[in-house]
């Protein structure tokens, strides 16, 4: 299946195995090229690696925990050197449960899920906004892929409608 993402760029977190693993094997098999999280550095230099042999894609594995807002800012930086022209697509994968009651959870422990399930989406969203260049190259970027669809879309329905009233001219179906 063409999604149409070939070259567009994609973060993903927790993206070292698991779900998050299965998502940057598909985008990579459309050819997006990718920046992967996941707090253990060989997991995920190793997935990063091993996705850019097999799909022919650039890929950036970088150890952070997403939970702490330093290594967002680094990982952000290192997005930042990889892909200077800016990233299209944020999946916020990392995340994790448990078995405890919330009877028995301390507070610090819900601060925890806190901030690796709900900060860590708004904070990566605040700063790759930020690395989607300016706003007018983000815009302007976005209006010619609108106008390309919109190209192709008239070029594919004026051949429809040629085929139509050839068909409808000669009476045959």
């Amino acid at each position: 299946m063409d999604l149409e993402l070939k070259d567009k760029i994609a973060v993903i977190t927790g993206g070292s195995k698991g779900i998050g693993e299965a998502v940057a094997r598909g985008l990579a098999g459309e050819g997006v090229h990718l920046a992967l999280c996941a707090r253990n550095r060989e997991e995920v230099e190793n997935t990063a690696r091993k996705i850019s042999e097999e799909f022919g894609v650039k890929a950036l594995g970088f150890a952070c925990d997403v939970s702490k807002l330093e290594d967002i800012e680094k990982f952000v930086e290192a997005i930042k050197n990889a892909y200077p022209e800016g990233v299209d697509v944020l999946i916020n994968n990392a995340g994790t449960g448990s078995a405890e009651k919330i009877i028995d959870a301390p507070d610090s422990r819900w601060q925890y899920y806190w901030d690796l399930h709900v900060m860590a989406a708004v904070r990566l969203s605040r700063l790759l906004e930020i690395l989607a260049a300016d706003e007018a190259q983000f815009l302007e970027r976005g209006r010619k892929e609108v106008e390309e669809t919109m190209e192709e879309t008239a070029t594919e329905g004026n051949q429809e409608n040629t085929e139509t009233d050839k068909r409808s001219t000669t009476g045959s179906p």
